[in-house]
């Protein structure tokens, strides 16, 4: 996991600071990749170790479209879990 980690923060790097995937407005990339980089953000994903990542992360939280569709445990319980912590 962190190898593949490391090449989607390299890829992330290569697109610069506060991008979408496929350019510089919100696509069906996004659309398919974000419920992954935020379950692992919510299994404890560290941004500090993966800061590209975590600017991703950041970009699209707080997308109003994104905040229909979250899921309501996890408003519920904001904190997650810690899971991932070490990766």
């Amino acid at each position: 996991m962190t190898a593949e980690l490391q090449i989607w923060e390299g890829y992330l790097q290569k697109l610069g600071s506060a991008s979408n995937l496929a350019g510089p407005s919100f696509s069906l990339a996004d659309v398919t990749i974000f419920p992954t980089v935020a379950t692992l953000f919510r299994f404890g994903l560290s941004a500090e170790r993966y800061p590209k990542l975590g600017e991703y992360y950041a970009l699209l939280k707080d997308r109003p479209s994104i905040k229909a569709s979250w899921p309501p445990h996890w408003l519920e319980n904001p904190k997650g879990q810690d899971t991932l912590k070490d990766i």
